[in-house]
């Protein structure tokens, strides 16, 4: 994975924009004005797939008896699998929730194990049924997360091929200034986020389709395993 800084995104786009190496002052609203579009493509990168370098887990704690709303974390997107729920701190047993829409929470039994999310982008809430969770008890979530926004020079991005981000920014400027050749720099961006979607499905399936050893395969009987 290649970590551009903002300034080195900055740099590149001058390059094609300004034809220079040379980025725009950190404190100059060129510079600003730019982020802006690098962070509106970085942000159009997040929304385009489940990323695993976006894949995060944390516990999150339950402090009230009887608590059935849990706060998710500020960058939470979605759900990367379900909920487990570990009823003590000497983790005796665990109940993993199914995700249901909101709308069909009438169609299910108050005993029924199930979660919604409710809420907007900046404060999104996890309800829980049944509204039994013990005080003590902790929820591992897993999820995909919105990336932090790029504010100083040296912040960095965690994307695979920065180059769409790249692309994408100038794109964004060009279409400003209504040149044409906008179109064929969004193309541009287009086939390296398509790439990337291709490399991160192949990555998924190198991973649930280890390759076996040749004494793994050695021991391989058809009709018997």
């Amino acid at each position: 994975m290649s970590l551009y800084t903002v300034n080195e995104l900055q740099s590149k786009i001058a390059t094609i924009i300004d034809h220079t190496v040379t980025a725009p002052g950190s404190s100059t609203d060129e510079f600003a004005w730019r982020l802006g579009f690098i962070n509106r493509a970085y942000q159009e990168w997040a929304t385009a797939y489940d990323w695993e370098a976006l894949r995060k887990e944390v516990f999150l704690g339950v402090t009230g008896v009887s608590q059935a709303s849990i706060s998710l974390p500020a960058d939470f997107r979605k759900m990367a699998m379900e909920p487990i729920l570990y009823g003590d701190a000497d983790i005796n047993y665990a109940v993993s929730y199914p995700e249901i829409p909101p709308e069909d929470r009438k169609l299910y039994l108050d005993s029924d194990e199930y979660f919604y999310i409710l809420g907007s982008r900046e404060n999104q809430t996890m309800i829980l049924n049944p509204a039994t969770l013990a005080s003590g008890a902790s929820l591992l979530i897993s999820y995909f997360s919105f990336p932090t926004s790029l504010v100083s020079s040296g912040d960095s991005t965690v994307i695979s091929d920065p180059e769409f981000v790249v692309d994408r920014t100038i794109a964004y400027i060009l279409q400003t200034r209504s040149d044409p050749r906008y179109q064929q720099i969004e193309s541009s961006a287009r086939e390296k986020l398509i790439q990337m979607v291709d490399n991160e499905k192949d990555k998924g399936l190198s991973m649930n389709n280890p390759v076996m050893t040749p004494e793994q395969r050695s021991g391989f009987r058809i009709g018997r395993d």
